[in-house]
């Protein structure tokens, strides 16, 4: 139990770490406000104005209005207003059910609020539905496993965040860890049953 909770703690601050890093902000052509509002979701910003004044225009093209509410749903991530982060995500989704960036940022949403199956479902679809950084996704994905100390399926989904990217030192990183403690385990005598 001591080792899992460890877990716990260590995939709980990679992924805020990886808030600001592995997410995946849409990229928008629209206005300036919604241009601005990307830029600040793709630096891991908490600063929501631009987007703020994007959603404002009711001349927006649904398309831009999606993106911006994921990016401001991103922004929100960052700032750890998950509730806000939500409502955005639930708002573009309702317009355009196959945003796979909103699945892989509500994923983040509810990694960090602990929920961690609904979570690995909402990576799995981002996943499914075929996201451009998938390695983003690979790697939420293990670090949500490695919370439930699902170590193969944790390093299943770190390799294959690394044939997508092979320079994510996050998930070299976190990979090296998963195998050491994967291998440390294999060594660990089996508990044998104590003589009455």
């Amino acid at each position: 139990m001591r080792a899992h909770s460890a877990w716990s703690v260590l995939a709980v601050a990679a992924l805020l770490a990886l808030s600001s890093q592995a997410h995946a902000a849409v990229s928008v052509f629209g206005t300036p406000e919604t241009v601005e509002c990307f830029e600040k979701a793709d630096a891991g910003s908490s600063d929501t104005k631009a987007c703020d004044d994007a959603l404002k225009n009711s001349d927006l093209l649904d398309r831009d209005r999606s993106s911006t509410l994921v990016n401001r749903g991103i922004i929100y991530n960052n700032a750890r207003k998950m509730n806000l982060a939500l409502a955005d995500f639930a708002a573009a989704l309702a317009m355009n059910p196959n945003i796979a960036e909103a699945y892989l940022n509500r994923g983040n949403s509810k990694f960090l609020q602990g929920k961690l199956d609904e979570a690995i479902a909402d990576y799995t679809h981002a996943l499914d539905l075929k996201i451009d950084r998938a390695s983003a996704a690979y790697y939420d994905r293990a670090l949500a496993y490695v919370a439930q100390n699902r170590l193969k399926e944790a390093k299943a989904d770190l390799e294959a965040a690394l044939a997508e990217e092979a320079d994510f030192k996050d998930a070299k990183d976190e990979l090296a860890v998963v195998n050491a403690t994967l291998a440390s385990n294999a060594k660990a005598p089996s508990a044998a049953p104590t003589p009455r």
